[in-house]
């Protein structure tokens, strides 16, 4: 099995931390993002990563040297959505798990996947809005997938993708407009090639999108979000509940989150 990982974008929901480095940078217990995936990847005996870089894709350097894994650029990070970073990247796709750069995993994952089916991995959406996998209950294949959620089987940016799959994909890659997924590619023809939901009873990753994220799954100290952020007076804490970010108001009681 191989892997690819996507780093391109910018990150602007994740700002301030993303001034001055990329989201995959965020250090959670000390350790980049990218890293923590990097090191899970590999004890998995998965040694085959590639790493889809753009904004600020010199940060990504080291990491070819450190894990012996191999990184391409993308040009158009800035002006077009992510499907072109998997234009990059179409002779690796062959068994291959597609993650995003901004996963903090949690729990084995690698055992869960069939092989024999092109599935995403998803777990029950618990906070914000989410793309919801509408699944035929007999057999887990994906019927629609539906946006802005608050509940149900979520994706959370992990995808398993078989040679069948592999070997047309690039061509409906392809037929994408500038602001459109890679996934909008595959659901243009799940109705002749059959996409399956891997439900994961309990979390396996905590998706840190943006920076209410980091609050809501409790994994930095208020001092570790402060060191981290790139600019003075951007993220203040007021209470144990409350914060200031860009000058908005985030509430955080009973599991939900409110914006003032």
């Amino acid at each position: 099995m191989k892997a690819v990982i996507l780093c391109a974008g910018m990150g602007t929901r994740m700002y301030p931390f993303t001034k001055d480095i990329h989201k995959s940078m965020i250090k959670i217990n000390g350790k980049p993002i990218i890293e923590h995936t990097i090191e899970y990847l590999k004890s998995k005996d998965i040694h085959d990563i590639t790493i889809v870089v753009g904004y600020k894709a010199e940060q990504f350097e080291y990491l070819k040297e450190k894990y012996n894994i191999e990184t391409r650029v993308s040009t158009l990070y800035e002006t077009h959505n992510n499907y072109t970073s998997m234009q990059l990247v179409l002779d690796k796709l062959e068994d291959c798990l597609v993650l995003e750069g901004d996963l903090y995993i949690i729990d084995d994952f690698i055992s869960k996947i069939d092989k024999t089916k092109d599935q995403y991995l998803s777990q029950k959406i618990t906070h914000g809005l989410e793309w919801n996998l509408e699944i035929n209950e007999s057999d887990n294949r994906i019927l629609s997938v539906t946006p802005n959620a608050t509940s149900g089987w979520g994706l959370i940016g992990i995808f398993y993708m078989t040679k069948k799959l592999a070997s047309i994909v690039g061509d409906e890659f392809k037929k994408c407009s500038q602001n459109d997924y890679w996934d909008d590619a595959l659901w243009r023809i799940m109705d002749e090639h059959p996409l399956y939901a891997n439900k994961c009873a309990t979390p396996i990753i905590e998706e840190l999108d943006k920076i209410e994220d980091i609050i809501y799954y409790n994994i930095m100290t208020h001092d570790e979000i402060i060191e981290q952020c790139s600019l003075d007076g951007k993220f203040e804490k007021i209470d144990n509940n409350t914060y200031i970010v860009n000058g908005k108001k985030y509430i955080f009681e009973n599991n939900k989150i409110t914006v003032e």
